[in-house]
């Protein structure tokens, strides 16, 4: 198996958790789809939880918001799935060079709403894509160019907040 052979070639110590587990799970005879399946998951749920954090870190440090878990008169709920992601291809990206045609380069969509919990109207919606940027450094490592992506969309919801949504007709 090709992840065998991958931990083989890694230095002593180095090897990722994740294919640590996969690789036992494969000795125990588990299917390698529902492996890679699991695996995908997991980094869309880490990916997930970073955007949780991204938002949150962006609303409260404005010094305008409170994160609140009840529903009421100026609060409403901010509703994100993350519908794609493309992983860099960090070998790709190590020259400017090679970064600039874009091969290896990873990408984000997400779609989202806000709804006012007063009266459950939609304040917002979005359906957003973007590709990674060419020139940072971010492409250099699998997830970085996605962490950057989201970051970014984090800001321009919390920017879409501060100019009381107006921003949905703006550019993400």
């Amino acid at each position: 198996h090709m992840m065998k052979k991958m931990k083989e070639n890694m230095p002593a110590g180095s090897v990722p958790k994740e294919l640590d587990i996969a690789i036992k799970r494969l000795e125990a005879g588990e299917d390698p789809e529902k492996i890679e399946e699991d695996m995908g998951e997991a980094d869309l749920n880490r990916l997930a939880q970073f955007f949780r954090e991204e938002m949150t870190r962006q609303l409260l440090e404005s010094g305008k918001y409170q994160i609140v878990d009840q529903a009421g008169e100026g609060v409403v709920r901010v509703r994100t799935a993350i519908t794609g992601v493309k992983p860099n291809k960090p070998a790709w990206n190590q020259t400017n060079v090679t970064r600039l045609t874009g091969i290896g380069l990873g990408s984000a969509s997400m779609e989202g709403e806000i709804i006012d919990t007063s009266d459950g109207e939609r304040v917002l919606t979005f359906v957003v894509y973007r590709p990674a940027n060419r020139f940072s450094l971010a492409a250099t490592s699998e997830w970085g160019s996605t962490e950057e992506i989201l970051s970014y969309w984090a800001l321009r919801l919390r920017q879409a907040a501060d100019n009381r949504w107006i921003s949905e007709r703006s550019v993400w």
